[in-house]
């Protein structure tokens, strides 16, 4: 399983824990973080606000929060707007 692959997975896993929604993974996508922010991949929160009953900011903090400590290969993340900006650990 790729990098991206784990971290959707993760992704997933967050909207079931967090949301109490299933979300089809292979529908998620995820983007090289711009060179301006801080982290490797970005995953873009606006579309799914109407799943998480919250704003794009707050789902992005709860979702990052949750990939630190379940997944092993995410080290830190931060918020920009409704982008969620995923940092890798140092040794991945």
């Amino acid at each position: 399983m790729t990098i991206q692959e784990q971290i959707l997975a993760g992704i997933g896993k967050a909207f079931e824990s967090l949301f109490d929604h299933k979300i089809d993974v292979t529908g998620l996508a995820l983007q090289p973080t711009r060179k301006e922010f801080t982290g490797n991949y970005t995953f873009v929160v606006f579309p799914y606000s109407r799943i998480t009953k919250t704003s794009p900011e707050e789902s992005a903090k709860r979702i990052g929060e949750y990939l630190v400590s379940h997944l092993g290969i995410v080290g830190d993340f931060n918020v920009v707007k409704g982008f969620l900006n995923i940092s890798l650990k140092e040794e991945y």
